[in-house]
């Protein structure tokens, strides 16, 4: 690489991790009147940028001209349309990457957690066995990455059973490997039950399924479980209660929690410490000073973690003499 391809090189990187489309666009015009173009890191390096930039029929056209190929230049564009998360860019990921296999360009890890990505968006489980399978012949199935996108595309794709065999014989399973799997036999579960509407759901199946969904991406699915809760007659339990009133503060919906917790005909002190600790994290520490007094007038005696719930938001609003009064 010479001086001027490694300047340029530079600039590139600098210009694709601040998104900078106008510098970028600028800098290719001088690549191609300096003849840079033909070195295959300037080229890759264009085909990223463009790629991140979601300007992916610029990036296409940049692949198109490299003569020689390598992994990472069928990668750039791979990620590209992979980031997108839409059901076309995803057939676009799996075009490309049968075409990459055609002219005889050995896949990696990155890519085949690409591919698993477009599969589940796509939810083809036969897709996702045939990238799989290659995956097996080609050693990658040891990766983290691609342990972690298979697990997801076989949940996503309902091929619960295909999930589990994988999973058991990971070595190493992290909390994102697990949480996945919960994820995949909860939706499978709700799957079965919307088909067949099962007259076996009782308090504990819900209880332990919307305690499996409290992070913000997954509030549409605890949505559902509980509208099942109130069609089953089930949101008087106190679990189911508690469950509810988790899942919308854990995911940030703090009104909808405050609206469950109005209704709860029976709060515990294990209600009360969700939304007072809730109200705290999310810097509404006047609000869980108030509940924090209400408890009182309900004759429940706080818990450990109600006080620390609410010495956190006395800390937030600078409520000496309340904090005092607490550490009494």
């Amino acid at each position: 690489m010479t001086l001027a391809t490694h300047s340029f090189f530079a600039k590139l990187l600098q210009y694709t991790h601040q998104k900078n489309l106008p510098n970028g666009k600028s800098l290719h015009t001088q690549i191609i009147k300096t003849g840079s173009s033909s070195c295959i890191y300037i080229s890759n390096s264009l085909v990223n940028f463009y790629a991140k930039s979601h300007h992916l029929t610029e990036a296409y056209l940049v692949f198109e001209e490299i003569e020689v190929k390598d992994i990472v230049s069928w990668n750039g564009l791979i990620n590209g349309y992979s980031q997108l998360g839409t059901p076309k860019s995803s057939s676009s990921v799996t075009k490309l990457f049968k075409l990459m296999r055609k002219e005889n360009t050995f896949p990696d890890a990155h890519t085949f957690a690409k591919n698993f990505s477009a599969a589940s968006i796509l939810l083809d489980p036969f897709c996702g066995q045939q990238v799989h399978t290659l995956a097996i012949k080609t050693a990658c199935c040891s990766d983290v990455f691609v342990n972690s996108s298979l697990l997801n595309t076989y949940c996503k794709c309902g091929l619960v059973c295909d999930a589990r065999k994988l999973f058991d014989r990971m070595p190493e399973r992290n909390l994102v490997f697990w949480a996945t799997m919960i994820f995949g036999y909860a939706m499978h579960w709700f799957a079965s039950y919307a088909l067949e509407e099962k007259e076996d759901v009782n308090e504990f199946v819900v209880t332990g399924v919307l305690s499996a969904f409290t992070l913000p991406e997954f509030i549409d699915i605890g949505k559902q479980f509980h509208y099942l809760a109130v069609k089953n007659g089930l949101l008087s339990v106190v679990s189911i209660g508690n469950a509810v009133v988790t899942l919308y503060a854990k995911c940030g919906s703090l009104d909808n929690a405050l609206q469950m917790f109005k209704l709860s005909s029976e709060k515990n002190s294990i209600m009360w410490s969700v939304m007072i600790t809730d109200y705290a994290q999310s810097g509404n520490g006047e609000k869980a000073l108030k509940m924090f007094s209400d408890i009182h007038f309900s004759g429940l005696r706080p818990s450990e973690f109600t006080l620390v719930g609410v010495l956190n938001a006395c800390s937030d609003v600078v409520a000496t003499v309340e904090g005092k009064q607490l550490h009494g």
